[in-house]
């Protein structure tokens, strides 16, 4: 009975590690797919080299902050989008996440306004509601124009903002002196900050490994569609038969 018992024991465990490892190894898979998209993704703005580099350093920020890489791609890919080079896509990024780490949002919330400012730099101008979408999410938007503008708050609603005046009073919030400043850093030494993370590395880790299995992926998918390419005038031969 005890005999049986360990045996049983040693077989869960043994099917509970393989099941990891076959999670693993589809998550690196998967995840190298996914880089490999959103670098071909970048490239249609910046070429291929560039969108490299870019990538590279959107990793880079997201292990020093509270967000996902997934979520600074998003954000620098729609900043890049609407005209703006990698550079400055990725310095408005990280004053843009360290205006919504100051108020205490999220990926959604990131994602969210990284839309409204893609908006502004679209048209040119902010709308009352792009306005309004930094106060939805808590950001006093207000007082950070009156700060970068040297104008009242009422001067300031009354005046038609352009993308580089939200730029300017976001990278101002977040220097030495602004109202948010030290925000992205403090919430990325918080708990959740950590996890999230460490989150990040342990996906990022695994795309890397995918990225290492690159060629035996790409010679199994050759294989694959070789083998399919047989496959629809097999079945027309014997189509008349079936």
């Amino acid at each position: 009975a005890i005999g049986s018992m360990i045996g049983n024991v040693g077989i869960q465990a043994g099917m509970a590690l393989l099941g990891v490892v076959k999670d693993g190894i589809g998550s690196a898979i998967s995840g190298s797919m996914a880089k490999e998209q959103a670098v071909t993704g970048l490239s249609t703005f910046l070429g291929k080299n560039q969108a490299t580099v870019a990538y590279a350093n959107i990793r880079k920020d997201a292990e020093i902050t509270p967000y996902g890489t997934e979520s600074l791609l998003g954000v620098n890919r729609a900043l890049i989008s609407a005209g703006l080079n990698a550079k400055d896509a990725r310095e408005d990024t990280m004053n843009l996440a360290n205006a919504i780490a100051a108020v205490g949002g999220g990926d959604a919330e990131l994602s969210r306004m990284a839309a409204n400012m893609q908006q502004v730099k679209t048209v040119g101008k902010a709308t009352a509601m792009d306005i309004k979408q930094f106060g939805m999410v808590g950001i006093n938007i207000y007082e950070m124009l009156s700060k970068s503008t040297g104008k009242s708050i009422a001067e300031v609603k009354e005046m038609d903002v352009t993308y580089n005046q939200l730029a300017k009073s976001m990278a101002m919030a977040r220097s030495s002196g602004g109202i948010y400043a030290g925000a992205l850093e403090a919430q990325g030494q918080t708990k959740a900050g950590r996890w999230n993370t460490v989150q990040d590395m342990v996906k990022n880790s695994l795309v890397d490994l995918g990225d290492a299995m690159s060629p035996i992926i790409i010679q199994f998918l050759d294989l694959g569609q070789k083998a399919l390419s047989y496959v629809g005038p097999a079945i027309m031969k014997i189509s008349p038969y079936i």
